[in-house]
Parts: C-alpha cells; structure tokens; sequence
C-alpha cells in the first residue's frame, strides 16, 4: 500500500469502485441465467494476485464455514468469464470467502444505517494480521442520483468474531443527481479525501471532478480518481461546481 495519505485514498477508492463494478456485474450475470438467490446471505467480491476478480455467492454455515452456492470469475476488467451456478461447495473457516462473510455480518450486526439500504464491500487487508476492513456505503436506489456521505470505515478481526474500530467517513449526506455538474464538499470529517470520495468521483456519470474543501486546503478529485491540491478561492468561484455543507 502506498504511504502517501493522498495516494493511499485513491489506490483505495479505486478498489472500491472496481469492487462495486463487480458485484454488480456478477448479480446481473446470476439474474440473467435465472440461478436461485434462495438462501444466499452474503455476496463477496475478491482480485486475485494476477489481476482477475471472483465474486462469491452464499451463506454462513456452522463452525464459521462458508456455502459458495454461486462464483462468477471475471477478467482483470471485470468482464465476465465464467458463470459457477449452484455449486453447492462447503468452505472451510479460513477460506476467503468464509472469513470475508463473517467480517460482513459482524459489521450488519453492530449498524443501523440511516440512509435506507447499504452495501458492505470488504477488503482483504486492516491495520494488523489477520485484519479486514469493511465499508458501508449507502446503496444507490435510484438510477437518476448518486449517494455521496453516509459512509463508515470498520476494521474486523474475522477470528475473534470483533469490531475494533468504527469510522464515520463524512458528517452528512446528499443525494446527487446526474448532471455534467463538479461537486464540492465543505467541513470534511477528515483533513484529506478518503477513499469513498474518491469512490464518488469515479462511479458518477456524466463524469465530473469533485472537490473537497478542507479547513487548510482543497483537493480536486477526477473521474479517474486522482487527487491534485487546487487553489481554494478558484475552487469556490467555479460556476460549474455545487458546493455541498458540511460534509
């Protein structure tokens, strides 16, 4: 992982949006082969070492085992390869999927979203061994808007069955329609982006960089997810940006 903030936050929020391009392709994938979600607790979304993705489908089983009842494989572009329909396959607790889908629930059971339903993407890596982190990111229920805010960071230790930390990403939350329009939040939880705005910039469309202004500094975010520190008064005057409140 990078150890420059910025850098971290957009080598993140790119992760995120691939994560979520995936899922998403491997549920519309399962619907269009009309395979059973019958039974199925917990989607997960993994890349692999050579670049190609494999979201699992199932449920948790006793013992902290895993059923992969549906696998779609995809291509470092998130393509589909390869539809596993009902394989029915019994993992063992330190398998990926199986210690992925009990960091997932662990964070279900400690969370009362706000802002209707919500996605839980979790990443393979924490601050320590053995660590994931889970992001709950609001889902977006309308095709005409995208969510922005609302969001938490948890790192989970899968084998203690804990939550060691809860971050809230933003202080507010907006829902932001599709326009060839910059967006700009103000009164950032943190000093920096993180990586859900990062997520925000890349997933829009039409795409259009999006700003946070900071009580020091104000970055630009591009569609692509790179961060660049930008002049804050040019930022503001900007008649194509919709500057956000207390973000």
């Amino acid at each position: 992982m990078p150890q420059d903030p910025l850098q971290l936050a957009t080598e993140v929020g790119r992760y995120l949006f691939a994560y979520d391009q995936a899922a998403g392709r491997a549920a519309t994938m399962l619907l269009s082969k009309e395979a059973s979600t019958e039974g199925v607790q917990a989607s997960i979304a993994r890349q692999h070492e050579d670049g190609h993705w494999t979201v699992g489908f199932g449920r948790r089983t006793g013992g902290g085992g895993f059923r992969l009842m549906h696998e779609v494989v995809m291509n470092d572009d998130r393509l589909v390869d390869e539809v596993r329909a009902g394989v029915s396959e019994r993992l063992p607790p330190e398998s990926y999927y199986a210690r992925a889908a009990r960091a997932q629930r662990l964070v279900q059971e400690n969370f009362d979203g706000e802002h209707g339903p919500y996605n839980f993407l979790v990443l393979p890596v924490g601050a320590e061994a053995g660590r994931m982190t889970v992001y709950a990111i609001p889902a977006q229920t309308d095709q005409n808007a995208y969510r922005l805010g609302g969001d938490y960071r948890f790192e989970v230790n899968p084998a203690a069955g804990e939550v060691v930390s809860r971050e809230p990403l933003h202080k507010r939350y907006y829902e932001i329609g599709k326009r060839a329009q910059g967006t700009g939040g103000t009164a950032h939880e943190a000093t920096r982006p993180v990586e859900t705005d990062v997520l925000f910039a890349t997933v829009r469309r039409p795409a259009a960089p999006h700003f946070v202004m900071t009580q020091e500094r104000t970055f630009r975010i591009a569609p692509d997810g790179t961060i660049t520190p930008v002049d804050t008064r040019t930022a503001r005057q900007r008649e194509d940006v919709r500057v956000l409140r207390g973000m």
